[in-house]
Order: C-alpha cells, then structure tokens, then sequence
C-alpha cells in the first residue's frame, strides 16, 4: 500500500503540482500529544486546521489512512476518521 501511495503522489506531482503525502504517522510526528487525544474536539480541531492550511499550500493532499479497507467509522481509529473526514474523495 505504500508504495502504491509513492506512485499515485510521484504521479500527481508530475502532472499537477506540488502534492504532499499524508499518514499517521507523519501528522502524529508533528503533533503527538494531539494526536494521541484525537477523541477530544480541542485536539481534532488543531490537527484538521493544520490539514486545511496545507491544503492551500499544496495543490494535492493524499491521505493515507491505517488499514486499506474495509473502512469502518469509528472502528479503525481516531486517526483514521480524522483523515477521512478532510477528505474530498476517496
């Protein structure tokens, strides 16, 4: 699956601009003490303001979540619901 994210972000870069490849443990890297309290709305919110700012920044954000599928809300995670619930497509 990772490596499938590095070609589908090395494709999008290549063809539409600056892309920047999300997981958690890269958001959980810039915010750990958030990121392990993703069940409290005050540290939800500061992680999805951070994914909007850099959705300006970048032409393209892919969001790589923990499991491939299936998905089920609230069942694989708090990372992976926030990660879902910024994104536009899946």
């Amino acid at each position: 699956m990772s490596r499938l994210a590095r070609a589908l972000r090395a494709t999008l870069e290549s063809m539409w601009g600056p892309t920047l490849l999300l997981n958690s443990a890269g958001v959980g890297g810039m915010f750990p003490t958030a990121f392990e309290r993703l069940n409290l709305g005050f540290y939800r919110g500061k992680i999805t303001a951070w994914m909007a700012a850099q959705e300006e920044e970048y032409r393209w954000v892919e969001h790589k979540g923990l499991q491939a599928a299936p998905f089920v809300l609230g069942e694989d995670g708090p990372q992976t619901c926030v990660l879902c619930s910024t994104a536009e497509a899946f």
